[in-house]
């Protein structure tokens, strides 16, 4: 698809933009979908260049929407089409576990919530799914926090090492006319915000207690938290 692309700007005498360009952008996205979620301003951001984030030529590091993590081992695509196509035959090996998207949801535990793959890996359906996840995991918590902790991991130590991460791309991050985004003094929006579909109830620490003793990682990588079926 790049390459032809690429082919009829040249036919067409037309400048060749930058791929970026003909490519959904994960973070406008996160604006908007924290928006309608009401989530702090530039948490979902952060989160989501944690995640999927890779700087392309010269650019800052940016969200990249056509990522996954398969099995501890980050891949990043040109298009969805390579990308589709390299998980689909993920899927045919009877792998289950892997990360894709802009917010990098876990295929194993999120994957029932869509009718396929293929939506799951929309960008604009995969960052709403999000931020309707986040905005359920601060409901049940309290805490923005605690909720960024368990987007990632309820474990204590991975949660902790998650938030920290966030933490530092949210300090590069300039919101107009305010600096800097800090985690701890972001207000949440009104109630108003909030009026939208649940996303499905998350599992207690009793009900995680077999998939932590279970969980199998390579060193550095963080499981997602499950969902109940």
């Amino acid at each position: 698809m790049t390459r032809l692309v690429l082919f009829l700007c040249l036919c067409l005498g037309l400048p060749v933009a930058p791929l970026r360009a003909l490519t959904p952008d994960c973070e406008t996205l996160a604006t908007e979908a924290s928006q309608r979620y009401g989530l702090p301003e530039g948490l979902l951001i952060a989160i989501a260049r944690t995640e999927s984030g890779i700087a392309r030529g010269t650019a800052d590091p940016r969200a990249w929407p056509w990522t996954a993590n398969v099995e501890g081992q980050s891949h990043y695509y040109d298009t969805r089409q390579e990308m589709l196509a390299h998980l689909d035959r993920v899927v045919a090996e009877d792998i289950s576990n892997f990360d894709v998207g802009c917010m990098q949801l876990n295929y194993r535990w999120h994957g029932d919530s869509f009718a396929a793959l293929d939506q799951m890996l929309d960008p604009a359906t995969n960052v709403g799914y999000a931020a309707r996840y986040l905005r359920q995991l601060h409901d049940e918590t309290g805490s923005w926090e605690t909720a960024t902790r368990y987007y990632h991991s309820r474990d204590p130590d991975r949660g902790g090492a998650y938030l920290s991460r966030v933490r530092e791309v949210q300090a590069t991050l300039d919101t107009p006319g305010t600096g800097p985004v800090q985690l701890a003094a972001l207000s949440t929006r009104g109630s108003s915000d909030r009026a939208v579909p649940a996303a499905r109830g998350v599992v207690d620490q009793l009900e995680l207690r077999s998939y932590w003793e279970g969980v199998n990682l390579a060193e550095g990588n963080f499981p997602k938290l499950p969902e109940r079926r």
